[in-house]
C-alpha cells in the first residue's frame, strides 16, 4: 500500500522536524481571520476544500476503488446522519462525507481493499492506495496541492506523527486558478465530486483528528 499525504502546505516551508513554518489557516473555523495579512474568505476556503475532495476521489478512482466502507465514525455532536459504521458508499457519496470531515462536523475513515482515506489534524489528508496513481497526483498538483508519498512515524505519546517521505519533493511552477482546473477535471474519465456551499459559519463541534 502506498500512502499519500495531500495538503495545501508547500514542503519547502517545513523545518527538519517536518513542522510547517508559515502562518496559514488550518481549519474551516479560520474563515474571516487574517493570515500573513490576508483574510481567509469563505470562497477561498471552498476552493481549497473542492481541490481536496477532487484529489482524494481521483486517487481512489485511479487505484480501482469504486466504493468505500465507513469505519471508526465519531459523531460527538449527535448530527442526524444517514450512514454509520459499516455503511458502503460510492465515491460520490464518499466525497460528501469527506467534506463533512474536512469541515470538522464528524470524523471517520473510509476504507476499501484497494484504498482508504482519512482527515488528520490541521487540514491534512491521508490517502492510501494499492498502486501508484500518477494521473491523480498530477491533477492534485495542478489544483495547487502538494502530494507526498511516505508514511507517518509516531513520535512521543500524544504528539502528532512526523511524515517520512519516500521521495523528495521538488519545486514546481505556479498552478492555474483552481476553479479552472476543477472545471477541467469534470471532463469524461475524471469526474469531480460536486461542491456543496458552506453553511452559515458556526464554531465546529468536533476537531478533526488522525487515525
Amino acid at each position: 500500500m502506498i500512502e499519500y499525504r495531500v495538503t495545501k502546505y508547500d514542503p519547502a516551508h517545513r523545518d527538519p522536524l517536518d513542522n510547517y513554518t508559515r502562518d496559514e489557516w488550518t481549519s474551516v473555523s479560520d474563515v474571516g481571520r487574517s493570515f500573513g495579512g490576508v483574510v481567509l474568505t469563505r470562497a477561498e476556503y471552498q476552493q481549497v476544500e473542492d481541490a481536496y475532495v477532487a484529489a482524494a476521489i481521483a486517487l481512489l478512482r485511479e487505484a480501482g476503488v469504486t466504493a468505500v466502507v465507513v469505519a471508526g465514525l465519531e459523531n460527538h455532536a449527535g448530527l442526524a446522519l444517514d450512514f454509520g459504521d459499516g455503511s458502503a458508499l460510492d465515491l460520490d457519496r464518499a466525497g460528501e462525507v469527506l467534506r463533512r470531515a474536512l469541515r470538522e462536523e464528524l470524523w471517520c475513515q473510509l476504507q476499501a481493499p484497494r484504498g482508504d482515506l482519512r482527515v488528520g489534524y490541521d487540514y491534512y489528508l491521508y490517502v492510501g492506495v494499492s498502486r501508484p496513481c500518477p494521473r491523480a497526483v498530477a491533477l492534485a498538483e495542478r489544483l495547487g496541492l502538494f502530494v507526498e508519498a511516505g508514511h507517518p512515524l509516531q513520535q512521543g505519546e500524544g504528539e502528532p506523527p512526523t511524515w517520512v517521505p519516500h521521495f523528495p519533493s521538488s519545486p514546481r511552477p505556479p498552478s492555474p486558478p483552481t476553479c479552472e482546473l476543477l472545471s477541467a477535471s469534470s471532463a469524461p474519465g475524471s469526474p469531480a465530486p460536486s461542491s456543496s456551499p458552506l453553511p452559515p459559519f458556526a464554531p465546529p463541534p468536533l476537531a478533526a483528528r488522525p487515525a
